[in-house]
């Protein structure tokens, strides 16, 4: 549910060990009260996506035998494996792709995590949907600022009133002044449902494009990172100390 089965065994046993330790972090601290008595919710917003075997055939239509097998291959192979630091069992973030540089738990979520740190992961670069741009009307962009706070007169030179936004080293947007009032890289990404929040803003007299850089919040592994790696010769074991420093893999 959360990675390509095309992708390469040792990127997927990687992204295993890191849903499993998910699992086990959630099963020791959840609420349960929030989610109907369940350890984890299946829900991709909350914690982590699930598809059950109807979902899984009609997504992988003729390749489901071969994706099957290869994925009951891959679990049974790390299974019980997870990610602890200082004894505690690890957040195991991910995302899709990255901008070439992973980000930061702390510039996104605003709490260190000392194995949540930038890595160098090039090969996301290579990705054929690294890149993504949207653009919005002056009229529409003015709409959704809006709704963040911001008053914008419909006369105003939108190429005068955006400012240069404050990014981190990994290209995430931190904050951008916008009519002279500041408003969050997240709060941006949200409102205009971009797919990372690294992205560059380009105004016209008539409207505003959003060029985006990777996909996801860019924290902990990058799934294409890992692939690339995993292409390149690396193994699951590899790849996860790579994108989590400092770890140990328990089971």
């Amino acid at each position: 549910a959360e990675m390509p089965l095309a992708y390469h065994e040792e990127a997927l046993k990687a992204q295993a060990v890191a849903c499993y330790t998910n699992c086990l972090r959630l099963k020791e601290n959840s609420n349960k009260e929030k989610i109907n008595g369940a350890d984890i919710s299946n829900d991709i917003t909350v914690h982590q996506g699930y598809i059950t075997e109807a979902e899984r055939k009609e997504k992988w239509g003729e390749d489901f035998n071969k994706y099957e097998s290869k994925l009951r291959d891959i679990v049974t192979e790390i299974q019980g494996e997870y990610l602890t630091y200082n004894d505690k069992i690890c957040v195991a973030a991910f995302s899709a792709i990255c901008t070439g540089t992973t980000e930061t738990a702390e510039n996104v979520w605003g709490s260190k995590t000392p194995y949540l740190v930038s890595v160098k992961s090039e090969g996301d670069k290579l990705s054929p949907t690294y890149s993504s741009t949207v653009t919005f009307s002056k009229s529409q962009f003015i709409s959704i600022m809006k709704d963040l706070g911001v008053s914008i007169d419909s006369k105003a030179d939108l190429r005068k009133i955006i400012g240069k936004p404050k990014t981190t080293k990994a290209g995430t947007v931190l904050n951008i002044k916008i009519n002279s009032k500041e408003v969050s890289g997240s709060d941006i990404r949200t409102a205009f449902s971009l797919r990372s929040p690294a992205f560059k803003i380009t105004a016209t007299e008539k409207e505003v494009s959003f060029n985006v850089s990777g996909y996801g919040h860019g924290v902990g592994m990058s799934q294409y990172g890992a692939d690339f790696m995993a292409r390149q010769g690396s193994t699951y074991v590899e790849i996860l100390k790579h994108y989590y420093k400092g770890v140990k893999i328990e089971k």
